[in-house]
Parts: structure tokens; C-alpha cells; sequence
């Protein structure tokens, strides 16, 4: 009995030898093969991916610059609105503004206006109310169809005209409307 137990090992064990090898060794080959593809993909994705990838770079900036930038966003999107938009002199102003060229501009650009109402002991904000009042003149001449493209010509060029005041915000201009009692050429809108 053991002579045929030892017969039956003989014969078994070279043919476990020849199946369990390779499977072994093909399962450890498989297992490689699969670690490498995957870490070839993986590299590939994340290439592609950085490339497409928006990089995000943070800007380290102050309250007041977010107020400023916050600021020129709105101007840029609804026009400049003193009442929501409180641009320091000297944001409007960098350079000291001459007065009487920008009377003597003013009257040339708008000859119906009397600008001879505007006076004061300070030159930014006087200039500032020159600046408005002319804003609120072009707006107008606007809508009654009075504004040409020479005239918007002289107006971008304009000598001393802040940044922030090249469009006037549709709402301020209402809400000045609304003051002087002229409802009548409040911008009419429909209500979503």
C-alpha cells in the first residue's frame, strides 16, 4: 500500500509540477502586467489632466484692494453710480485736475448746460461735479437722441476725465430724475 501510495505521488507530483507552475508564474505575470498598465494610465491621465487643469494662483490682497477691484467691476458692468460706488478723490483723480480747462472743455463738449452754478474751495470735488454733471448731460442727450459719434469721440478723449467716469449707471441717472421731479424720463423696465 505505501509502495502504491509512493507510486501515485511519482506520477501526481510531476503533474502538479506542470499545471501549478505556470499557473502560479502566470498569475504573478498577469499581476505584473496589470500593475504596469495601470501605473502607465494613471501617468498618462494625469498629464492630460495638469494640462487642462485651470491653475489656480492665489493673489494675496488687502480689504481695501477687494473694495477697489470690487469697485471697477461694478463700473464696468452698470457705469458709474456715486451713490453706490465711493471712489475716493484721488482714485478719480491721480493727477491734480485743472479747473478751467475742464470748464472751458465742458462748454465747448456741452454748450446748453450752465456750468456756472458749480464753484467750491475743493478742487477734486469740484472737478467731480463737473465730471457728473456732464455725465448726467450726455446721458440725456443720449436718450433724446442728440449724441453723435463725434461727440463720443470728443467725450472718450475728454482732457482730465476719470476712468470711472466714462458711463453713468441707468439707476443714478432715474434716481436724478426722481429728485428734480422729472419722472417723466425715468427709464421705463419691466419687472422679472
Amino acid at each position: 500500500m505505501t509502495a502504491s501510495i509512493i507510486a501515485g505521488l511519482l506520477i501526481a507530483i510531476p503533474g502538479l509540477l506542470l499545471v501549478g507552475i505556470p499557473l502560479i508564474c502566470g498569475t504573478v505575470a498577469l499581476c505584473s502586467l496589470i500593475g504596469v498598465a495601470y501605473a502607465v494610465l494613471k501617468g498618462i491621465l494625469e498629464n492630460v489632466g495638469l494640462r487642462f487643469k485651470p491653475k489656480f494662483i492665489p493673489v494675496p490682497m488687502s480689504d481695501d484692494d477687494i473694495k477697489i477691484k470690487y469697485h471697477e467691476l461694478d463700473n464696468k458692468e452698470h457705469g458709474y453710480n456715486p451713490l453706490r460706488q465711493d471712489f475716493a478723490s484721488l482714485e478719480l483723480f491721480p493727477q491734480k485736475p485743472v479747473i478751467t480747462q475742464i470748464k472751458a472743455d465742458a462748454e465747448k463738449l456741452f454748450p446748453r448746460v450752465d456750468f456756472k452754478f458749480i464753484q467750491g474751495k475743493d478742487i477734486y470735488r469740484e472737478a467731480k461735479t463737473y465730471f457728473l454733471r456732464m455725465l448726467i448731460e450726455r446721458a440725456t442727450m443720449i436718450d433724446k437722441g442728440l449724441w453723435d459719434a463725434e461727440k463720443e469721440k470728443q467725450w472718450v478723449n475728454f482732457k482730465g476725465r476719470p476712468k470711472q467716469m466714462l458711463e453713468l449707471d441707468q439707476f443714478y441717472l432715474d434716481w436724478h430724475y426722481k429728485q428734480l421731479g422729472q419722472e417723466n424720463l425715468v427709464a421705463t423696465r419691466l419687472v422679472s
